[in-house]
Order: C-alpha cells, then structure tokens, then sequence
C-alpha cells in the first residue's frame, strides 16, 4: 500500500492511500492535494489577516513558504517566512523565531547562499539552547 499524507502546522492533513497506484495517477493525485492544501492555506491567510490573528498568520505564512520551497519557489518561499519572522518577533515567540530562522536558512543554502546560511542557522541554534 502506498500513502501520501500532506500535514503543516496548521489543523489540515490530506491522506491518499491505495494498493500500488501506478506513479502516473499517485503524481496526479499528489499535485492535487498539494494545490488543495495551498488553497486552503491561502483562504485562511486572507481570514487570519482580517481577523488580526497574528499567530495564525505566522503559522499559515510558515507553511506557505514550506509548500513553496517544496514546489522549487524559493524566492516566495523567503518572502513568506520573512514576513512570518517579522510577526514572531513582534510576538516575542523564540520557539517560532528559530524555526523561521532554520527554515530561512535551509532556503539560503539551497539558493548557494552558504555563509548567509550558516548565520541563520547559527541565531536559530541560539535560540534553541
């Protein structure tokens, strides 16, 4: 049996399984339940924002940039987690802050941005210990 689960941070987790699709409709069906989970988190960005629920905007925004970096969108992806740093800074949160460091830094290193990397990984180790 082979299963594809897409979970974030946030409430939503999408499960395919089934007995040995062929990779052609598995890949099918993965690229529709990443798009359904993009959508779902861009709906409750727009709410978040409303609302002013800047916790659930920086979770959403963090898994935003996840879905993007997954998709080799990198540049959106730093573009989501910066600004999720921005609100967790504000928030005071150091769980939130290191993870938005690790993931800007994981995004850095990908880009070739080596020692811009290392910085970034380094503030989130601090904050972690």
């Amino acid at each position: 049996m082979r299963e594809l689960a897409l979970c974030f941070l946030g409430p939503w987790q999408a499960t395919f399984a089934a007995e040995s699709p062929p990779d052609f409709k598995y890949d099918k069906v993965r690229a529709l339940l990443a798009y359904l989970a993009v959508q779902q988190l861009e709906t409750s960005l727009e709410l978040r924002r409303q609302l002013g629920d800047r916790r659930g905007l920086v979770i959403c925004l963090n898994n935003l940039g996840a879905a993007a970096g997954r998709h080799g969108d990198y540049e959106r992806s730093r573009i989501y987690y910066e600004e999720a740093l921005v609100l967790s800074r504000e928030l005071g949160n150091p769980s939130y802050i290191a993870t938005l460091l690790a993931n800007l830094g994981d995004v850095a290193e990908v880009q070739g941005e080596h020692r811009r990397a290392h910085e970034l990984f380094a503030e989130s180790l601090a904050l972690r210990r």
